[in-house]
């Protein structure tokens, strides 16, 4: 079973290069998990913060963030961070893909599997940093924390992923290697605060 989606509508990661004005979009349908400090789940949202909802599910994001739910290459929406100035060629992002499985009974553990193989297929020199399997939304849930190149691009990734009723719910964020660590603590806030509806 292919898990990754066919390239023409990859939609997890998108890129976007000021000065070309060229987007990039680049998916990884993979599972994952990240031990996340216990404080920082609990740590309360900033007020000024937003709430996008769409289909049934929220998520918080920071004002100057912005929201994209046109429902590009199938994503059920992508929440954007601004470029930090002229020589800033990567907007950092996060996304949400629903992707329905060929096989309704498989199981979290089979995607995960099938689809971390396919990491070569896409990323070079990848790293996987962490995998593991946690609950969120009060469902099993993988995430996976994971690095390569593509494109000239060093990049580093984040997935909260969920298989529920023959759909896989993928929310991702990516980010330069560079800048990972610097968006880490407002993307984490980000993800745990996603609501999704099965």
């Amino acid at each position: 079973m292919q898990i990754f989606l066919p390239l023409e509508h990859l939609a997890q990661q998108q890129f976007y290069l000021s000065k070309m004005n060229f987007k990039l979009i680049f998916t990884l349908v993979i599972a994952s998990s990240l031990a996340l400090d216990a404080t920082s789940q609990q740590q309360a949202l900033p007020a000024e913060w937003k709430t996008l909802e769409i289909s049934g599910h929220s998520i918080a994001y920071p004002e100057m963030w912005e929201p994209d739910t046109s429902g590009n290459m199938g994503s059920v929406f992508f929440l954007h961070a601004p470029l930090t100035n002229e020589e800033d060629t990567f907007m950092e992002n996060i996304n949400l893909i629903l992707q329905n499985l060929a096989d309704e009974k498989m199981k979290s553990k089979a995607y995960i599997s099938r689809t971390i193989e396919q990491i070569t297929t896409y990323l070079k020199d990848y790293k996987i940093i962490q995998n593991a399997k946690t609950k969120k939304n009060n469902k099993e849930c993988y995430v996976l924390e994971y690095s390569g190149s593509m494109n000239n691009f060093e990049l580093h990734f984040l997935q909260y992923i969920w298989v529920q009723k023959g759909k896989a719910y993928i929310l991702t964020f990516t980010a330069t290697s560079e800048s990972f660590e610097l968006y880490r603590p407002t993307a984490i806030q980000m993800l745990e605060s996603m609501k999704l509806k099965f």
